[in-house]
């Protein structure tokens, strides 16, 4: 199965489908938000196919990689055109430095630093609860290298178990695609707070929420 082209195929049919159901709730404003999200998702599927193809050497001789990195959108929140409640919406877009916080994560990251990359981006999702209506995307791409990043551990592991190839060139691939957009995403979420002040909460219920590693494994 080519888990990763499957789930980037499954965002763009909901986001494509909610696309009008914002624009109708915002007088067209959220158009922008939509289609860049979609452009975002459609535009990685050029290398999703490639690296699921990748993954198929691993996952045939008994290591998963690529099989749970991926949430499914059946995980998301039903649509909604408000927000239950007002907590934590600001009038002006809150302060985060992505800049510092992908440098310090690519730091770790280069070092194989996987237990302190683990504990470094728990903390910064903490602090991020408070504005976690307008931060969506940005806590959406870290929660997605916090599990990639435990999951290459795991993968590691296995494989040597196994006496398989390391995976840990792949798993790193994987995990610099994301870390490298981590900045790039904040404004994606910039565009998106003027809607969410005004309650819509688009992204917000949009992508869901990633555990730090699996159930099973």
């Amino acid at each position: 199965m080519n888990y990763m082209t499957q789930h980037l195929l499954e965002a763009i049919e909901i986001n494509k489908h909610r696309l009008s159901l914002y624009s109708d709730l915002t007088g067209k404003r959220s158009r922008k938000v939509s289609r860049a999200l979609i452009y975002s998702e459609s535009f990685s599927l050029l290398s999703a196919f490639t690296l699921d193809n990748i993954a198929k050497f691993w996952q045939k001789r008994g290591v998963p990689v690529m099989v749970h990195e991926f949430i499914s959108m059946e995980e998301i929140p039903e649509f909604s055109s408000s927000f239950t409640d007002q907590i934590g919406i600001t009038e002006q877009f809150p302060k985060l430095n992505t800049l510092s916080i992908q440098n310090d994560i690519m730091k770790l990251y280069l070092k194989s630093e996987y237990k302190k990359l683990d504990i470094y981006i728990e903390k910064i999702l903490m602090d991020m609860q408070e504005f976690s209506k307008h931060y969506c995307m940005i806590r959406h791409i870290l929660e997605s290298v916090r599990r990639s990043n435990n999951l290459a551990q795991m993968h590691i592991v296995k494989a040597k178990e196994l006496g398989v190839l390391s995976p840990k060139l792949f798993c790193h691939t994987l995990m610099l695609s994301q870390i490298l957009i981590i900045h790039s995403s904040k404004f994606l979420d910039k565009w998106a707070h003027p809607i969410q002040k005004d309650g819509v909460p688009i992204i917000y219920q949009d992508v869901p929420y990633i555990a730090p590693t699996p159930i099973s494994y």
